[in-house]
């Protein structure tokens, strides 16, 4: 390990390793900084669409736990309807295994690695930037912020996200019936929690289990849970492997870049604003970074002023129009899922957003106005048809 990279990437989740991996296979001299010991358990649903799924390619197979067709959409226990699909919507994985199989990947690719590593600030200083660790310092000519709802990076350069999406995880072991019951199966529960959901995903040998609201919705996150679990009606259960997470979202206008410091993934606050989902937009934004700080270093560019360009371009109109519809769904969630149980363009759309053959922005495209859709949704009269059929 040395002291001096071109570029120095702090946090190893899905993001920083999927960035390590692309920058040090193109010839970049890369570190990869992350304060834990992987494998590290890393509280997240484990849900990983199809879309997603995509950019993870070899990894995916390795780690799947399990593959969901199927979901339960239900309000305070009751279930409104079953949506069904032949094809995959969603994998479940377990972090642990997943982000230490992308660090490995990067490693093998030739990314120096220091795990243990924990990043107290950076400090931007003329041709390069300083990266102080309780292991020494390091240096880069670039340094990429990866380290999640909490960055020290972001921090270090003045960008908070303070809007975001938290989250309580459990892990439930349970009986044999039960597991099978839920067998490539999941629930999204939009009853318990103002603003947010509850969800169990099905992995190898338990139920992931947990409950999530915007963070000026959740301050009755764990009496919530309590009664979302208990409506699922489980048989003999064991809860364990307590964790809570912050997926932050930003506001505004994403500001990803400053100088020769960069953030990706949720610490770029790139989560999904209506499902709370972080995974594909940290895979997304270390894919279009890379190509933006290769091509910094080549032409000695003291900034990455084009991987902020991407951004705004490709992910900023997604999570604007996520917003957009999660404003009007979680105003009225019943009300949406009783629309969806009868008109199934509803439940089809949003299996053709989860595997990536629309966007939200083309679905936005056919909700049309916001008072359009509210009419419709309360039984009004609309002089144009809400039509969600994917091209």
């Amino acid at each position: 390990m040395h002291s001096k990279y071109d570029v120095v990437v702090v946090g190893a989740g899905p993001a920083g390793s999927t960035l390590a991996y692309e920058l040090a296979n193109s010839g970049t001299a890369v570190l990869l900084v992350d304060k834990a010991v992987f494998p590290r358990q890393k509280p997240c649903g484990g849900g990983v669409t199809a879309k997603a799924a995509k950019l993870l390619d070899d990894i995916l197979p390795r780690v799947a736990e399990q593959s969901i067709y199927d979901v339960d959409f239900a309000s305070s226990g009751s279930i409104i309807f079953r949506g069904q699909h032949d094809r995959v919507v969603v994998y479940t994985v377990t972090r642990d295994k997943l982000d230490d199989l992308l660090l490995q990947k990067a490693a093998k690719a030739g990314a120096d690695v220091a795990q243990g590593t924990t990043v107290a600030r950076v400090n931007a200083s003329g041709k390069s930037v300083d990266v102080v660790t309780d292991k020494g310092n390091f240096q880069g000519e670039f340094v990429i912020g990866a380290d999640g709802g909490r960055s020290v990076v972001a921090s270090s350069v003045g960008i908070e996200n303070r809007d975001g999406f938290v989250g309580i995880e459990t892990e439930v072991s349970v009986g044999d019936h039960d597991m099978a019951r839920w067998k490539s199966l999941i629930v999204a529960d939009v009853g318990w929690a103002s603003r947010g959901y509850g969800w169990l995903f099905p992995k190898k040998d338990h139920l992931s289990i947990g409950i999530g609201a915007r963070i000026d919705k959740a301050r009755n996150l764990k009496s919530a849970y309590w009664q979302f679990l208990n409506s699922l009606n489980l048989g003999r259960y064991t809860v364990s492997n307590w964790s809570a997470g912050f997926i932050p979202m930003y506001k505004g206008k994403p500001k990803v870049v400053q100088g020769r410091i960069a953030l990706v993934g949720d610490a770029a606050g790139l989560g999904d604003p209506l499902t709370g989902e972080g995974i594909g937009n940290a895979l997304l934004s270390a894919q279009l970074a890379a190509p933006a700080i290769e091509k910094a270093l080549s032409r000695g560019t003291p900034s990455l002023d084009a991987y902020q360009q991407a951004v705004e371009q490709v992910i900023a109109p997604e999570v604007e129009t996520a917003r957009f519809l999660s404003r009007i769904i979680f105003s009225m969630p019943k009300k949406i899922l009783e629309v969806a149980r009868l008109d199934g363009r509803i439940w089809n759309a949003g299996c053709a957003l989860v595997r990536g053959e629309t966007t939200y922005s083309g679905i936005k495209g056919r909700v049309g106005t916001i008072g359009g859709l509210y009419s419709m949704l309360r039984g009004r009269a609309s002089k144009t048809p809400l039509d969600f059929s994917v091209p």
